[in-house]
């Protein structure tokens, strides 16, 4: 008996214009500094005990923070993304 043909996956459309792209990540870009630069801006005392706390780590506890930042970072964009 003969397997059933899967449906073929049509790929999302590039954009028309990539000048469009380049201002959407230079936009994405700034936004991540805007709130990098805030704490360090707000309360520099906090921003310096952030960063104690983060030499005591290991590394695999700054793996699992950067992979759940990774992992956060997706399911934003697929729930909220274009």
């Amino acid at each position: 008996m003969a397997q059933p043909v899967p449906a073929p996956v049509t790929p999302r459309p590039l954009p028309r214009n990539i000048e469009a792209v380049g201002v959407l990540l230079a936009s994405a870009i700034a936004l991540v500094l805007i709130f990098e630069g805030l704490l360090p801006f707000l309360n520099p005392g906090a921003w310096r005990r952030v960063f104690e706390r983060a030499l005591q780590m290991s590394d695999a506890q700054i793996r699992l923070l950067g992979l759940s930042s990774l992992a956060v970072g997706i399911v934003v964009l697929l729930v909220f993304g274009p």
